[in-house]
């Protein structure tokens, strides 16, 4: 709320809630291709800009748009713990899954005064581990899993 870009970072996170649609989305009018990416990387920021706001008045007005963002992302996520260019799409997508993930993280690090059930509600709904490959291979292969509740 203070700083010299405050006003230009206000009025951006202004603009962005502004595009939120009723379920939750934050894709706006992008393509198939661009959605998920698109809301994963503008819930992270709306949980960021939480994270790091001080004024109460300014966190509230941000509460409600991350949760329903958070719960539009929990919702699009794939049973096998992934997502894909759209809400549900088979064949999930290790950088859509890496935006998404971000976004819930930032969430559960920086919005530690969030009511008991967006934990419950939000945190339950991204479950998901990375088993090691073979040490042998080359790089950084993972397997993501959904884990158990």
């Amino acid at each position: 709320s203070s700083g010299t870009y405050a006003a230009n970072v206000e009025s951006a996170i202004e603009w962005l809630i502004s595009q939120q649609s009723a379920d939750g989305s934050l894709a706006g009018e992008a393509s198939e291709f661009e959605a998920m990416y698109c809301h994963g990387i503008a819930t992270l920021t709306l949980s960021e800009a939480y994270g790091m706001e001080q004024d109460p008045v300014v966190r509230q007005k941000l509460r409600a748009p991350l949760e329903q963002a958070l719960r539009y992302a929990a919702s699009s996520q794939l049973s096998d713990g992934g997502w894909r260019y759209l809400p549900r799409q088979p064949g999930g997508d290790m950088s859509m899954f890496g935006w998404q993930l971000m976004a819930f993280r930032s969430a559960e690090t920086g919005a530690s005064r969030f009511p008991k059930r967006f934990g419950n509600d939000l945190s339950g709904s991204c479950r998901v581990g990375v088993e090691d490959v073979p040490e042998d291979w080359p790089g950084i292969a993972r397997k993501i899993r959904p884990l158990p509740p």
